[in-house]
């Protein structure tokens, strides 16, 4: 688990108790590709993304995070397997 933490943190990535969030923002709930430009992904439910897509192109396979979880970067889309997300868009 500590080489996932390292592996997103060296991606931009980082879990926060007071995350950057927006009056903007989209709850997903199915498995299509949501793409935009997020800071912030916010776990209603415990989450299975069969997918995140970041800004410099990296992407992140099958990561489960829990209910209640803040995700926070620069994140240009995901795709849900499982779960419940809010995204926050990025202010401009």
């Amino acid at each position: 688990m500590q080489s996932l933490f390292s592996l997103l943190a060296l991606a931009g990535l980082s879990f926060s108790e007071d995350p950057e969030i927006s009056e903007n923002f989209i709850k997903t709930d199915d498995s299509n590709l949501v793409e935009g430009d997020f800071c912030t992904l916010y776990m209603v439910e415990k989450t299975v993304f069969n997918k995140i897509i970041l800004e410099n192109n990296q992407e992140f396979s099958s990561l489960t995070l829990s209910k209640g979880v803040f995700l926070s970067g620069n994140i240009k889309g995901y795709i849900l397997e499982s779960g419940k997300v809010i995204a926050f868009f990025k202010e401009n």
